[in-house]
């Protein structure tokens, strides 16, 4: 099956199964880390980007790229005390490896995510779950038009209009900025196709109060950041120079009140390992932090949420010595950083290995998120993390 080629992830990929297989060490769990599920292959497995959606009862979205009943993913809610149910099972002909997390609208109890692959096409679906369990594919991407396996969760408005991007295709190959309006026609509202606007977008777009729409791209040159308005103009906010301020960007960012954006790169900066960043209203970038190989954890390839003034993440490696197998972590903005959480286990650690997915903020401002390999059965886990007292 095709998948979306993540520029250094595909190598960095293969290495984490390698250290995964490490046996884990004997670090006791963070206080305030909670293993909420194991996942098990039959009701799916492998979560990777984005992040999962949270209800304001405390229950747990997610899509995961394998697993399920017939082997091609699934859409699986993680209840408290509860093990996993499976809300959907992708088919190949209604969608297939889900790369991102999904949306759940608290209005409706809707569920809209996407599948990087499968549909009438074989080059992803965007598709809407309702609260009764009916399962409907809202669009079957086509590559040449529209674009290629869609990345991540949708953007909705109050108007009930989705949007989102997909990784490649589209009229010059490089990805896709789309709109699919509350019963209207799907429309591209734009096409990467070079170094000057980005290529290959790899995370769900965020939208101001005022509808603008801003997200990022893993190539053209190494990442960018942009904004677009739906029917109005696109601009590239920010290029990456990879020594000093890191490069590919895979999450999506955040947005503060005063118009600041706030994200991680994967690779670079002055360590190498990545870094958590924030870009200003006036294109003033500034490295917030910059992860290196150590116990600090390293390559992020998550977004960040804001809590005050600490923004909360997770590094896909390194952290525990023995294991390597990625952190969850607090930066502030005043430059301080902390470990809350360092992952022990592949073989034997239960509490999960990987994290790609971000964070997601749940009833009494607790954290959730998922990580794509561990758990008891190596197909990863659901976590949840009390974060410390400010």
């Amino acid at each position: 099956m095709r998948s979306p080629i993540m520029f250094v992830r595909t190598a960095f990929l293969g290495w984490v199964a390698l250290i995964a297989a490490t046996p884990p060490g004997a670090m006791a769990a963070a206080p305030g880390y909670q293993l909420i599920a194991s996942l098990h292959g039959s009701d799916g497995g492998l979560p990777f980007y984005g992040a999962p959606a949270v209800d304001n009862s405390g229950n747990v979205y997610l899509a995961t790229r394998v697993g399920g009943a017939n082997g091609a993913g699934a859409v699986v809610m993680v209840a408290p005390g509860q093990a996993p149910a499976v809300l959907h099972d992708f088919n190949s002909a209604d969608g297939a490896d889900p790369y991102g997390g999904v949306l759940y609208d608290q209005s409706t109890g809707r569920i809209f995510g996407t599948a990087c692959e499968g549909g009438a096409y074989g080059y992803g679906v965007l598709f809407e779950l309702d609260p009764g369990g009916a399962y409907q594919v809202l669009h079957d991407f086509d590559h040449a038009n529209d674009g290629d396996c869609p990345i991540d969760a949708p953007t909705l408005d109050a108007e009930g209009n989705l949007y989102g991007v997909a990784y490649e295709g589209g009229g010059n190959s490089g990805g896709t900025i789309w709109e699919q309006p509350a019963g209207g026609a799907f429309t591209v509202l734009h096409t990467f196709g070079g170094d000057f606007d980005g290529l290959n977008p790899v995370a769900r777009l965020i939208r101001s109060k005022r509808g603008t729409l801003y997200g990022v791209t893993g190539g053209g040159g190494n990442g960018t950041i942009f904004s677009i308005i739906p029917g109005g103009a696109y601009a590239t906010l920010h290029t990456f120079d990879p020594p000093n301020e890191g490069a590919v960007p895979e999450g999506f960012l955040t947005l503060d009140k005063a118009g600041n954006l706030y994200g991680t790169t994967s690779t670079g900066g002055s360590s190498g390992g990545g870094t958590v960043y924030k870009l200003a209203p006036d294109g003033s970038f500034t490295v917030i932090h910059a992860f290196a190989p150590d116990s600090g954890g390293t390559y992020p390839a998550s977004s960040v949420v804001l809590l005050k003034n600490k923004l909360y993440g997770t590094t896909s490696s390194y952290g525990d010595a023995d294991c390597s197998c990625g952190t969850v972590f607090a930066a502030g903005l005043d430059g301080s950083y902390t470990v809350l959480h360092a992952f022990t286990g592949y073989n034997g650690g239960h509490d999960g290995s990987a994290p790609y997915a971000g964070l997601s903020v749940g009833p009494h401002h607790y954290l959730y998120g998922d990580t794509y390999q561990g758990g008891t059965d190596a197909y990863g886990t659901v976590f949840q993390l009390k974060p410390p007292k400010r």
